[in-house]
């Protein structure tokens, strides 16, 4: 790595290529799906394409942001989504909360996965900027590429 500034704080390789993945894969999703222009609206008024595959891909990915957040789906309120992911100003608090409780499949589950996607994307790019623990999201960070590839993948999109 020849960048003293991310040196000193200790980010690894594998971090820097995961965070990368997540940024190219965020951009081709935002773009395949949402003109380019995601909102929490179109999020909400997408018709995804669902497969068991993807249902799959989006629980494994719930379960490592509950290792992450150090929650099980017993454990999940308003207040705990507010204070680990959003802020008050979010509306859509109730699908986080019943995808982070296993209470749902199908469109619901993809909404609400997609919805936590889209605030990791923006935490990334606009909220408090955390680089000394960036290394301990690196699990997440998989994950999420993971199901972000695979809605991709489902779109049937690849560079057009």
């Amino acid at each position: 790595m020849q960048y003293s500034s991310i040196k000193k704080y200790n980010v690894n390789r594998q971090t820097i290529t995961e965070l990368g993945k997540f940024t190219l894969l965020w951009n081709i999703f935002e773009k395949e799906y949402f003109d380019k222009k995601c909102k929490a609206c179109k999020v909400k008024n997408y018709k995804y394409p669902i497969s068991k595959n993807l249902e799959k891909k989006c629980n494994e990915f719930i379960n490592v942001l509950h290792s992450y957040l150090g929650t099980c789906k017993n454990t999940i309120n308003r207040e705990i989504i507010k204070e680990t992911l959003f802020d008050n100003s979010d509306e859509y608090h109730v699908e986080i909360e019943n995808v982070l409780k296993n209470d749902c499949f199908g469109q619901d589950l993809i909404i609400g996965t997609v919805f936590i996607l889209l605030r990791i994307r923006n935490n990334l790019f606009h909220g408090i900027k955390q680089c000394l623990t960036i290394n301990n999201q690196l699990q997440l960070f998989n994950s999420a590429n993971i199901v972000l590839n695979t809605l991709i993948e489902k779109r049937g999109v690849y560079g057009k």
